[in-house]
């Protein structure tokens, strides 16, 4: 079960032969079908969000600033002043950056680079190492931004995983972090986890380095926790049954099994309310 080095991106998101960690969610949350087109025949293109295009468009100006040049237009003036520019610029894939947003770009790069945690998990890491295998009975890969086998200071020289985030505010990753959950970072985790115990590395630390995209471009690193991680196990052994039948089965269906939908847990809250008079008493 190998560690690949050399895999480029391109190749890492057409190969039909595995899950991953963001095919896995899109599964769980359109179906069959959609995973088939999307993932398997690519007869369906799927749009990324705006959050996942301001991830992406951070990532590449921080690992590979000649291939951001490539992929991006810098709108330094108006753009009634260089139309034919823009119109060149979109016909030929390029994303239009305005300058502001540009500047901010360099301000979030100048954070992380000032971060000593953050860098001493990345200057010692393989950049974007895929690692394939089985993993919850499914063929399964993974490709953390970062990737020490070796580990380090910060790691207790343990092997540990890196996935470099941005966000909107640091405050969303304190204490139980729901944007953790719902950006589904914790699978994200868990399946390089899982990937890497098949491989023989039997310990492993994960960690995500956050970058504030607004504000003062706020840096941090956190640590993913096992607990954690087992949960997010969890998540993937109730879904993966069913994604390795329609793998097995060659059936990807569009329908589901009626059910009865329940009460809200809000609606089945025991307890008393609170009166506004009770509530200015207080």
């Amino acid at each position: 079960m190998p560690i690949l080095y050399d895999v480029g991106i391109e190749d890492y998101h057409s190969d039909p032969h595995y899950c991953s960690h963001s095919r896995f969610r899109d599964f769980v949350k359109y179906g069959p079908r959609f995973y088939f087109e999307t993932h398997v025949t690519r007869t369906r293109a799927k749009k990324g969000s705006k959050a996942m295009r301001e991830g992406s468009l951070f990532e590449t100006y921080w690992c590979d600033e000649e291939a951001f040049e490539q992929a991006v237009f810098i709108q330094r003036v108006d753009g009634r002043t260089i139309k034919p520019q823009l119109d060149a610029a979109r016909a030929a894939g390029k994303e239009i950056l305005k300058l502001d947003d540009y500047e901010r770009l360099a301000v979030m790069r100048a954070s992380l680079l000032d971060n000593a945690d953050a860098m001493a998990l990345i200057e010692p890491a393989n950049l974007q190492a895929t690692i394939r295998g089985s993993a919850y009975g499914l063929p399964f890969q993974s490709r953390p931004d970062y990737l020490n086998l070796e580990g380090c200071a910060l790691s207790d020289y343990c092997p540990y995983t890196n996935d470099l985030k941005t966000c909107e505010s640091l405050n969303d990753y304190r204490g139980k972090a729901p944007k953790l959950y719902y950006y589904g970072y914790h699978t994200q985790a868990a399946a390089a986890r899982a990937l890497l115990r098949a491989c023989g590395v039997p310990s492993t630390r994960h960690f995500l380095t956050l970058v504030e995209k607004g504000g003062s471009c706020r840096t941090k690193v956190v640590e993913i926790p096992p607990a954690v991680l087992d949960f997010a196990d969890a998540f993937y052994a109730k879904y993966a049954p069913e994604l390795a039948h329609c793998y097995a089965s060659n059936t990807w269906p569009r329908t589901e099994p009626t059910e009865t939908i329940e009460l809200p847990d809000w609606a089945t809250d025991t307890t008393p309310a609170t009166t506004d008079e009770e509530e200015t008493e207080r």
